[in-house]
C-alpha cells in the first residue's frame, strides 16, 4: 500500500467515524437531519453567549451594588420612594447638612 492509499484509507476511516458520531447526535437530540442539528447547535451557541452576558451583567451589578444579589438589589429598588422625588429630597438634605455645619461653626 502506498502512502497516498494509506492516507486515503485513514481519511475515509475518520469520515466514517464523524458520520457515525453525527448519527449519534441526531438520535440523542431527536433531530431529523444534519441541518436540524446545526440549527440546534447554533441556538445553543447563541444561548451560551446570552447567558455569559447575563452572568457578566450580574457580576457588574454585584460589584457596583455593594455585593448584593440581583434579587436583593431589586427589593431595595422597590423600597425606594418615587425616583423623581429623590433629587428634591437630596437638595433638602444637602441644605440641612449645610445649616448644621454653619450652626456647628457658630457654636464653637
Amino acid at each position: 500500500m502506498t502512502r497516498i492509499e494509506a492516507s486515503m484509507e485513514h481519511t475515509q476511516s475518520e469520515l466514517r467515524e464523524c458520520e457515525s458520531e453525527i448519527q449519534e447526535y441526531l438520535l440523542q437530540y431527536n433531530c431529523a437531519d444534519a441541518e436540524s442539528l446545526r440549527t440546534l447547535v447554533d441556538r445553543s451557541i447563541a444561548f451560551k453567549k446570552i447567558d455569559a452576558n447575563r452572568q457578566e451583567q450580574e457580576r457588574i451589578l454585584r460589584q457596583t451594588g455593594d455585593g448584593l444579589s440581583v434579587a436583593e438589589l431589586e427589593a431595595e429598588f422597590t423600597e425606594v420612594d418615587d425616583v423623581d422625588v429623590l433629587p428634591g429630597k437630596l437638595s433638602v438634605l444637602t441644605s440641612d447638612i449645610e445649616d448644621l455645619q454653619s450652626r456647628s461653626e457658630r457654636d464653637r
